[in-house]
């Protein structure tokens, strides 16, 4: 990878509970992920994943270590500014959804990127653009609450697309998915990076980390990040 969009540098990240020692989730980890490729982190629950995606995603600071974008650093960046780069070039999907139930589906999917200085009425058209290529015409005005599991989640991705992102960062994207629904969410990923899209999944879920379509598969384990396989994406 010559250009790698993102770079991870020897991140460290500690946690102290109470008084108790500080327990290392993360020593010294690097990784780098490229625009056009599928990099996922494997691993049970607790090994820090969601850690490792936050820090990549620039909504946690680690405690020691760089993160590149474009290879400009931004770890030390105010967070106003992180802010900034978390809109403009990151699409997040979280394990919970993170949807506001009572709010309708378009309101849901425009939400990360209000205020904003895109017109309403293009953010409105590029909303139901999304919404119909995620097979949801019809279901704008429809309130969260009233979806079915799957159809929250692909409202949840749409959101996270809303802004056209470099990278998109997926944390245990089918955890509430049955295995139809998984596949067909891995599809959607790899058509993702076939777009030109960096995306970064962090699951212990084989019918992610088996498909052999998705490049490269690390396992996260005692702090430490080791390569299972190595391809060249979608």
């Amino acid at each position: 990878m010559a250009h790698p969009l993102l770079r991870l540098s020897s991140i460290e990240k500690g946690y102290r509970r109470g008084t108790s020692q500080e327990t290392l989730v993360l020593g010294g980890v690097s990784l780098e992920i490229g625009a056009g490729e599928i990099t996922v982190i494997k691993g049970p629950s607790g090994s820090g994943k969601t850690t490792l995606l936050s820090i990549a995603g620039c909504m946690l600071r680690p405690d020691a270590g760089r993160v590149l974008l474009d290879g400009e650093d931004v770890t030390g960046l105010p967070e106003q500014l992180q802010a900034i780069i978390r809109r403009t070039r990151f699409g997040f999907i979280f394990q919970h959804l993170n949807l506001i139930p009572d709010l309708p589906v378009l309101d849901n999917v425009v939400l990360p990127l209000l205020p904003s200085p895109i017109g309403r009425r293009e953010l409105h058209d590029r909303a139901v653009e999304l919404l119909e290529w995620l097979g949801l015409q019809g279901k704008e005005g429809l309130k969260v609450r009233d979806l079915s599991g799957g159809e929250g989640q692909r409202v949840a991705i749409a959101r996270a697309l809303i802004n056209d992102p470099d990278i998109v960062v997926a944390d245990e994207p089918t955890a509430h998915l049955d295995p139809d629904r998984s596949t067909w969410l891995v599809n959607m990923l790899l058509e993702l990076a076939s777009k030109g899209k960096a995306v970064l999944i962090a699951t212990h879920d084989p019918i992610v980390f088996l498909e052999k379509r998705v490049g490269r598969v690390f396992h996260l384990s005692d702090g430490s990040l080791h390569m299972e396989v190595e391809g060249g994406g979608p």
